[in-house]
């Protein structure tokens, strides 16, 4: 005999939205935002950097972070 726990549905829908909570969007665009001129004055500022990162790239590289997939390990 096969029993559903209450429950379950709701449980299960949570998890699935919970990637569209307002904070998680908050974080996704202060990263969007932020990360770039991080790049850039990092590569700016460091004695090891011997091409400098342009605007373009850097935000190409933040947004291609967002298009990474594969095994978490």
């Amino acid at each position: 005999m096969v029993v559903r726990r209450p429950g379950l549905m709701e449980q299960t829908w949570t998890s699935f939205t919970s990637e569209l909570l307002p904070e998680a969007w908050l974080g996704t665009a202060a990263f969007v935002v932020l990360a770039p001129p991080f790049l850039v004055l990092c590569s700016c500022y460091s004695p090891w950097e011997t091409e400098r990162v342009t605007f373009k790239d850097a935000y190409i590289l933040t947004i291609g972070a967002f298009a990474v997939q594969g095994r978490n390990s």
